[in-house]
C-alpha cells in the first residue's frame, strides 16, 4: 500500500484555497477596498441608509469549480494546481464584480442617483453631472475625499482625463462643485446628532 500523506494534502489544500481567496479579492480593483463583514447565519440582510430608508437583500451564491478525473489527479503537478486555482479565482472575481456592480446600480437607481448618458460617450459634462449627485466627505484639512472612478475601458478613462485637463473652464466647474459639496458636508456635520 502506498502512503497517503493526509497532513501534507490538507496543508496544500489550505494554501491553495487561501491563494484563491486572496487572488480573487485582489483582482476586484477598487471593489477590493469595500469593507467585508462575515455573516454567520441567515439568508438575507437589511441595509439601513443614513436617511432611514431600508433595503432588504438576499445573499447570492458565487461559485466556480474545476473537475479532475482520476488520470489527471495521478499526474497533476503543483504548477498545474496553481494554474487551476488561479483560473478559478479569476472566475470568482469576475462573478463577484458583476454582482457588486449590479447591486451598486440598483442602489443608485433606487435613490435617484444615476445619470442617463442616453447613449452619449463619457464627457466632462457627464462626469460633472455624476459628481454633483455624489455625497463627498472632506478630511480635517478640508480636502475632498473623492471616490474612485471606474470606467469600462481604460481608453475612455484616459480620454476623459485629457478632456478634463484640456479646457480651463472645467477647473472652474470642478471647483464650484467641490465648494458646493464642502458646504453640504459642513452642514451635515453641523446637524449630526452625537450619541450620549
Amino acid at each position: 500500500m502506498l502512503p497517503d500523506y493526509p497532513r501534507i494534502k490538507s496543508r496544500i489544500s489550505k494554501i491553495l484555497l487561501l491563494r484563491m481567496k486572496l487572488s480573487s479579492w485582489s483582482k476586484l480593483g477598487p471593489l477590493s477596498q469595500v469593507r467585508k463583514k462575515k455573516v454567520q447565519e441567515g439568508d438575507e440582510y437589511l441595509f439601513i441608509r443614513m436617511d432611514g430608508t431600508q433595503d432588504k437583500t438576499e445573499f447570492n451564491e458565487i461559485k466556480a469549480e474545476f473537475i479532475l478525473n482520476k488520470g489527471e489527479v495521478e499526474n497533476i503537478t503543483m504548477p498545474d494546481l496553481i494554474k487551476l486555482t488561479d483560473k478559478t479565482a479569476d472566475e470568482i472575481a469576475e462573478k463577484t464584480a458583476k454582482k457588486m456592480y449590479e447591486g451598486i446600480g440598483k442602489g443608485c437607481d433606487s435613490v435617484g442617483n444615476t445619470v442617463d448618458a442616453q447613449g452619449k460617450p463619457m464627457s466632462p459634462d457627464l462626469f460633472f453631472k455624476v459628481l454633483d449627485k455624489l455625497q463627498i466627505d472632506f478630511d480635517d484639512a478640508g480636502k475632498p475625499m473623492l471616490p474612485s472612478v471606474i470606467v469600462s475601458d481604460e481608453k475612455i478613462g484616459k480620454k476623459l482625463l485629457k478632456d478634463l485637463k484640456s479646457n480651463p473652464k472645467n477647473d472652474k466647474i470642478f471647483t464650484e462643485i467641490i465648494d458646493k459639496k464642502r458646504r453640504e458636508f459642513y452642514d451635515r456635520e453641523a446637524n449630526r446628532k452625537l450619541v450620549d
